[in-house]
């Protein structure tokens, strides 16, 4: 099981985003809006000492603001993102990395292991994976909402349609600031996509 912190983000542009690519793209993103702080894989037998060590450093946090940027793709994966910006995610990340990572003991999520002897990553990505368990950790850390992907055969076109669409439901939240009052700590099962996710 990994142990992911995140913000829940319940802002409607967003939710209607998502279920546009769901519904006209069969996006396989079907969380709650949300944006990801870490993700740790955990062992069993560290699982209730880790979380007792995040709750204790989120019950000192106070509140902050994030600022929604602009949509973003990923053209390698036809990935949608809505980036988001704000100095202290950056810290939190961090700290709440090496928190995590003590109670890691090398574990590695299974899809990462299939993943780096494949050659998926890159170098910087499998040490990141090898160190803190995740490979978008520390100076990869990109903070962001994930908005979802386009399933299609037809990219060049169904892609520029989709980007079309969204900026269209996004842009009333481009340069948009909320204020974060809460963070969501879970363990979750490991998987290569969202909807197989057991929390």
């Amino acid at each position: 099981y990994c142990l992911s912190s995140a913000l829940p983000i319940e802002i409607d542009e967003i939710k209607r985003a998502k279920e546009f690519l769901a519904k006209s793209y069969g996006s396989l993103y079907n969380l709650s809006p949300h944006l990801s702080l870490s993700t740790v894989p955990v062992p069993q037998y560290n699982q209730s000492k880790c979380a007792h060590a995040v709750s204790e450093y989120f019950s000192n946090k106070k509140s902050f603001v994030v600022k929604f940027s602009r949509l973003s793709l990923d053209r390698n994966k036809n990935f949608f993102y809505l980036d988001v910006e704000s100095p202290q995610l950056f810290q939190i990340h961090k700290e709440i990395t090496a928190i995590t990572n003590q109670f890691r003991d090398g574990c590695i999520r299974e899809k990462d292991f299939v993943r780096l002897n494949s050659g998926y990553y890159s170098d910087e990505e499998a040490e990141n994976i090898n160190k803190y368990g995740f490979a978008h950790s520390m100076l990869r850390y990109q903070p962001h909402i994930t908005i979802g992907n386009v399933l299609s055969t037809k990219l060049g076109d169904e892609i520029q349609k989709a980007q079309v669409t969204l900026n269209t439901l996004l842009s009333p939240i481009f340069d948009k600031k909320v204020i974060i009052r809460k963070v969501i700590v879970h363990y979750h099962s490991d998987a290569v996509n969202q909807s197989d996710i057991e929390v």
